[in-house]
């Protein structure tokens, strides 16, 4: 319980391996951080002071998704960093850490006994039974009595985070829209179509369905001449379970996807589509920034694609796509991010990128030369080529910036 006095401020500092989802008395305050090697962790920083009730008991809870390390992503260590600091207006502070007094709860309601992956790039897949997920566990009076304790590791540093954490200066933002269209199928079957290929998570709200009915959702980029979905793109499976609760309920997978049309099978009696929608995903920028138009409707769209696809390829890193691969490739990121440097004045993404692949040599080839082609991965892999795009990639950047010191940093390493 905080103690009867005013806030002058309220902050948290988080990290995680390898995502998580932070509530601060049931409000989603943020996700983050993405992937990166343990010894350049990233935090972040949230301002909670307008979620927090003085004099009154307050609830921090996280949602933590780590899974194997593979291409883009690094195996790392199971675990959480929260810490938060309190100041009051009499100039005294509480400190509230993340210890063994916490309570645990593993993800049951992901099936385990479906195939784990999506494709070989090892992106995961989410089956998941709405009837085991903890209603209500963000909130004060959810009964946590069945819970585990933490096990906490110690104080940082320690394995896995030996070094000091780095400040992640991107951010995701999040908004959600509507389909343009909902065709109905059949009984209980729906197709949603949202009029072009985005970037992020379904989202459908369910009433009033049979506890234990299972809804088969897919998406795709292309709907076939039945109207039904082939549920696959990129040699990557877009489909999902879940299994309802019964009652009023959310479908909101937790990683993101790209897709333009959604599936829906096996929807509750009285489901008309109206509530599908995409929670779409990309960087904060400022899509304003820039703008074209000639006499060529050929140009103007070829302007609009690759503006769209710059946007929605930035995410907590570049990714060339959001559906196959979800880690950072030298080359790709190097020609999104002077996309994104163009059109929108990105900053922040670019020079984060600049310095994952500075550490990736510092990693894998402090002896040759070799920027890795991935970033974060589990091995070496040289393409020679890529190597050569960063010193031209950290060119553009510091002709766009004048940002001296990054490229003095980086050409150190390089």
């Amino acid at each position: 319980m905080l103690p009867d006095k005013p806030i002058v401020r309220a902050r948290v500092y988080v990290t995680s391996v390898h995502h998580h989802r932070l509530h601060v008395n049931s409000h989603l305050v943020g996700k983050g951080p993405g992937f990166a090697y343990p010894e350049y962790q990233y935090y972040q920083t949230f301002d909670i002071g307008d979620q927090l009730k003085p004099a009154g008991d307050n609830v921090f809870a996280m949602c933590v998704h780590w899974f194997a390390g593979g291409q883009g992503r690094p195996a790392s260590t199971k675990g959480m960093i929260f810490h938060g600091v309190i100041d009051f207006a009499d100039g005294t502070s509480l400190v509230i850490g993340s210890d063994r007094t916490w309570k645990t709860r593993p993800a049951e309601w992901i099936l385990a006994d479906r195939p784990p992956y999506r494709n070989g790039e090892g992106i995961p897949t989410e089956f998941s039974d709405g009837r085991l997920h903890p209603v209500g566990w963000t909130q004060q009076d959810h009964d946590d009595s069945a819970w585990s304790s933490a096990y906490e590791i110690g104080s940082h540093p320690i394995v896995p985070w030996t070094n000091v954490l780095i400040s992640q200066e991107n951010r995701v933002e999040e908004y959600v829209i509507t389909p343009v269209d909902v065709q109905r199928l059949g009984e209980g079957h729906f197709v949603a179509d949202f009029g072009k290929v985005y970037s992020g998570m379904p989202h459908v709200k369910f009433q009033g369905g049979t506890p234990g009915s299972v809804v088969k959702v897919k998406g795709d980029y292309r709907q076939q001449d039945d109207g039904r979905l082939k549920g696959t793109a990129q040699v990557t499976r877009l489909n999902y379970e879940y299994t309802l609760r019964g009652g009023t309920e959310i479908f909101e997978p937790f990683w993101y996807l790209g897709f333009r049309y959604l599936e829906l099978e096996n929807c509750p009696d009285g489901f008309n589509g109206s509530s599908i929608r995409i929670v779409v995903r990309h960087n904060q920028v400022d899509r304003e920034r820039s703008s074209f138009e000639s006499s060529s409707s050929m140009l103007n769209a070829i302007w609009n694609l690759v503006k769209r696809s710059a946007m929605l390829g930035s995410q907590e890193c570049f990714v060339d796509t959001p559906t196959r691969e979800q880690g950072q490739f030298t080359y790709d990121a190097y020609q999104t991010s002077l996309a994104a440097m163009k059109c929108f004045g990105e900053r922040d993404l670019s020079q984060k990128g600049l310095r994952e692949f500075a550490q990736s040599q510092e990693k894998w080839h402090r002896d040759t030369g070799v920027v890795n082609a991935v970033y974060p991965n589990g091995r070496k892999r040289d393409t020679p080529v890529w190597t050569q795009s960063c010193v031209f990639w950290a060119w553009e950047y510091y002709l766009e910036t004048g940002d001296q010191e990054l490229v003095r940093d980086i050409f150190s390493s390089w």
